[in-house]
């Protein structure tokens, strides 16, 4: 009987020394994967601002670049990410080398910084993290 006890006190004993590694474990886990959602976000509205620009030139039918801007952070706000305008570069007039051929695209850079909510995450990757996405595309006008 005694034996019994002793074993559940032991058990007992075990899993208060690995619960909270455990526990950090599956946070850190969680908010990587915030980390790299938040990043496919970001990348998808910097690939939708780069077509609504190539489609759209600033100073023709009263567009901006407050305009372009916008549809990005719109576009995050949709995901439940929050950027700011300042995050995103607007740029119509980069030229790009398509084989032999030199091109005009838009292209769109949106930089975000996020905290990290793990204790020790910010450690490892830093405080606060950078995510950085670029959208390009071929102007039509």
């Amino acid at each position: 009987m005694m034996s019994d006890q002793k074993e559940k006190g032991v058990i007992a004993v075990e899993i208060a020394l690995i619960l909270p590694f455990l526990i950090l474990l599956l946070l850190g886990s969680l908010d990587f994967g915030l980390l790299v959602h938040q990043h496919q976000v970001i990348q998808n509205a910097a690939r939708e601002g780069a077509r609504f620009s190539a489609q759209n030139q600033i100073g023709q039918h009263g567009i901006t670049a407050a305009d372009i801007q916008n549809r990005v952070v719109a576009y995050c706000a949709e995901q439940n990410v929050t950027i700011q305008a300042a995050d995103v570069t607007v740029v119509q007039n980069r030229d790009y080398l398509v084989g032999t051929t030199l091109i005009r695209a838009s292209e769109i850079t949106v930089n975000h910084s996020r905290s990290m909510m793990t204790p020790g995450m910010s450690a490892l990757l830093g405080d606060p993290v950078t995510i950085g996405a670029r959208g390009v595309f071929r102007n039509f006008y």
